[in-house]
C-alpha cells in the first residue's frame, strides 16, 4: 500500500521538476530526503504532506 508520505514525495519532486529545480530566489530545492531532515522546513513539509491527503481524499472520493 503507497503512504500518504510516499504520494507528497512524488507530488513535491514533481514541483521541483517542474519548476527547473530552483527555488523564487534561485536557489536549488533540497530532495525530498534533505527537505525532510530540515527542520528549518518541517511546516513546508508538513503542508506537502496535508495536500498529499487532500489530493488522495479527492481522488477516492471523499474530498469536497
Amino acid at each position: 500500500m503507497i503512504s500518504i508520505e510516499q504520494i507528497a514525495e512524488v507530488m513535491y519532486t514533481t514541483y521541483c521538476a517542474s519548476v527547473g529545480g530552483k527555488a523564487f530566489n534561485g536557489d536549488p530545492l533540497p530532495s525530498w530526503v534533505e527537505f525532510g531532515k530540515d527542520e528549518k522546513k518541517k511546516a513546508q513539509r508538513n503542508a506537502w504532506i496535508a495536500s498529499a491527503d487532500a489530493a488522495w481524499d479527492l481522488i477516492i472520493g471523499q474530498g469536497l
